[in-house]
């Protein structure tokens, strides 16, 4: 008979430990990957000789400097995070779609000298003295863009996971048979939570079985493996729903959590019709993953918001701006010298997005305070990408902006001013991108102007561009 994983087994130690969780519940299955079911107890087995492997090199012992890691949904890379986990060294995961060029950006902001080769660490097994305590190092470190474009470095602790999960839990609750399907880039707070919310709560995690979404498979695995919980952006709901013939839910599928950007009310609709249980939330990195979420059983309507804020979140509005207060929001943000303290002195951290609360206190997210492009759940910075159009040698001058897209949200669209005689070549500049930028934050739409407007001030008029541009942009690009 199978151990049965319970939160009351974990106290304020260990919780964020595979090896203290394979003492716990050592039977219980841990995760699904390739359609292989993985024991705690086997899982730890597996983990010691990476611990070795780190220890080897000093990390962890010598250093417990971030360390950076490659987010693939494969085993030797998840082992090696929950391995950085049981050392208490910050992990540091990349989206696997980055270039070489913005890995290096961001290992170097997040102060982290290692981009470590899963597929390398291995040594003798180890065993690491006992679990290290909620209040003990960083746990993580992601990244997030602001509307100036530069990459600021999220520092989140291991209270601040613990918190997070503790707040998942007492809305959705915990059965005995839950299984999470990971499905989002662990390189985001939203996939990384899945991990260490599984991991709390001795719970399973269902890895999706190809690295980028593909809905029959997904799906096909959502009902082999009997996955309860699952978490998408709106992207991918709206694959899922798109196959024909229309896919009903897995009966075993009691909670789909729909974030990471906002969701049609045509969306919403088409779940509701077809008896998803979809329940919009509203979260960030700073606040490690959810702020707010649908109550289960409430059916998706876009009229009720992303739900009322989960227990131990506190929100208010600043001028319309929502500010949050809590334990589960970030220590800092990295590099330290460039960023003040992230909350005022009173605990409250202004965030970007725009917001009301209505009568029954669900909170409403109207939209982005400043102007990071928010395309199938990932965040673009404008000016990240027209530093990148402006790094080619025929392009004068760039605005990017984003415009609605029934599939993603927000698409990137750009218009170009070209040097005088350059002879701009858009081909030419979409390979230069390549270089430079993942594939979805390039632009999808390109607009070749003979000419910006520029405000007063001899800056670009950016409201004035998209006016100009909403009817010659061309159709959209692949991604």
């Amino acid at each position: 008979m199978k151990s049965s994983p319970s939160s009351s087994q974990a106290g304020s130690t260990g919780r964020l430990s595979l090896l203290q969780a394979a003492a716990e519940v050592p039977d219980a299955i841990a995760w699904v990957l390739d359609g292989q079911a993985v024991s705690y107890g086997e899982l730890a087995a597996a983990l010691r000789p990476v611990l070795g492997g780190l220890v080897a090199r000093g990390i962890g012992v010598e250093s417990t400097a971030p360390v950076g890691v490659i987010a693939e949904l494969d085993r030797e890379a998840l082992l090696l995070v929950y391995a950085l986990f049981e050392l208490g060294v910050p992990v540091v995961p990349l989206h696997p779609r980055f270039t070489v060029a913005e890995r290096r950006t961001l290992l170097a902001r997040a102060g982290a000298a290692l981009l470590l080769d899963a597929a390398e660490i291995q040594g003798e097994p180890y065993d690491p003295p006992p679990p290290l305590p909620d209040d003990g190092p960083p746990l993580a470190i992601l990244f997030t863009s602001g509307s100036s474009g530069t990459p600021k470095g999220v520092e989140l602790s291991r209270a601040a996971f613990v918190a997070s999960a503790a707040a998942s839990a007492a809305n959705l609750g915990w059965r005995p048979d839950d299984r999470w399907l990971l499905s989002l880039p662990y390189a985001h707070v939203g996939g990384l939570s899945v991990l260490t919310r599984c991991l709390i709560d001795r719970r399973t995690v269902v890895i999706a079985p190809l690295p980028r979404f593909e809905p029959s498979a997904v799906m096909a695995t959502v009902e082999e493996q009997r996955v309860t919980l699952m978490s998408l952006v709106p992207t991918q709901l709206d694959r899922v729903l798109a196959q024909d013939p229309p896919l009903a839910p897995p009966p075993t599928l009691r909670a789909l959590l729909l974030g990471g950007a906002p969701a049609a009310a045509s969306l919403l609709r088409t779940a509701a019709a077809k008896g998803w249980p979809v329940l919009t939330t509203y979260g960030l990195t700073e606040a490690c993953s959810q702020v707010a979420t649908q109550r289960p059983g409430t059916p998706p309507d876009a009229a009720t918001g992303s739900g009322p804020c989960l227990p131990g979140v506190e929100v208010r509005l600043d001028s319309g701006v929502i500010a949050l207060r809590g334990p589960m929001l970030l220590t800092r943000y990295l590099p330290a010298g460039e960023y003040g303290p992230p909350c005022d002195a009173a605990g409250w951290f202004r965030t970007s997005d725009l917001g009301r609360l209505d009568e029954q206190g669900h909170l409403h997210v109207l939209g982005r305070a400043d102007q990071v492009i928010v395309s199938g759940g990932e965040k673009i910075a404008p000016a990240e990408v027209e530093a990148a159009l402006l790094a080619h040698p025929a392009v004068a001058a760039a605005c990017v902006f984003g415009v609605p897209d029934p599939v993603w949200g927000q698409a990137v669209a750009a218009a170009i001013q070209p040097v005088a005689g350059q002879g701009l070549k858009e081909q030419e500049l979409r390979l230069h991108l390549a270089q430079t930028l993942a594939p979805f934050k390039r632009p999808r739409r390109l607009a070749i102007l003979p000419a910006l407007p520029l405000l007063p001030s001899g800056k670009i008029d950016r409201r004035a561009v998209i006016e100009l541009c909403v009817e010659r942009l061309p159709e959209e690009h692949g991604r």
